[in-house]
């Protein structure tokens, strides 16, 4: 519904409109509709939008603003953009209430991708109290913080162990998308660097 004064529809540059249609369709699902040679509309986006025919790049390095859009599942959406042709300006890092990463499509506009949900007043002992009370065999739980500091501010996501791989599962199956703290959490399996495969986060 539009509303005076709320963002209603960005637009892009595009050096080639067809390899950004290729593009945004492999990686996201996007869909697109063309009005003339130098301009394409984008549908199924999350915001409207479109794509005007130029030199020109945006990127934060020059001031633009940034697109961000969001991923329930940050590596599989990376690989995805890196195989659809787009190329991996800043890799996975976290940030205040998310993890993301950066990247730039076929024709040098940067955005990012983000993933995360826990309430910034979780801490690892509310998330590990609140997998313990269902699952008792929880053997670690973390929170992410600015610095590492225990009590420092939240970056909205965290690491929970198990001593099964079994009820790692099942943890997810049941919490996953569940409230906490006022937001839908989302959780899925670690696919870090850790050699636990019980992991999940």
């Amino acid at each position: 519904m539009r509303e005076t004064g709320k963002i209603n529809y960005v637009e892009l540059p595009s050096r080639d409109l067809d390899v950004t249609k290729r593009f945004f369709a492999s990686a996201f699902g996007w869909s697109f509709v063309d009005y003339g040679p130098e301009y394409v509309a984008i549908e199924n986006a999350g915001l409207d939008g479109g794509f005007f025919k130029s030199d020109k790049v945006a990127t934060t390095s020059n001031g633009s603003a940034l697109i961000v859009l969001y991923s329930a599942d940050l590596e599989a959406t990376l690989e995805k953009v890196t195989s659809s042709g787009g190329a991996i300006v800043q890799d996975i890092f976290s940030f205040p209430g998310c993890r993301r990463f950066h990247f730039s499509d076929p024709n040098g506009n940067e955005y990012a991708v983000y993933v995360g949900n826990l309430p910034w007043s979780c801490d690892w002992k509310m998330l590990k109290d609140s997998f313990t009370s269902v699952f008792p065999d929880v053997v670690y739980a973390d929170v992410a913080t600015q610095g590492g500091a225990p009590g420092a501010r939240s970056y909205g996501w965290g690491t929970v162990r198990f001593s099964s791989k079994q009820s790692r599962d099942n943890a997810i199956q049941r919490f996953n998308g569940k409230n906490m703290g006022g937001r839908n959490i989302e959780v899925r399996v670690d696919r870090g660097k850790s050699n636990n495969n019980n992991n999940f986060n």
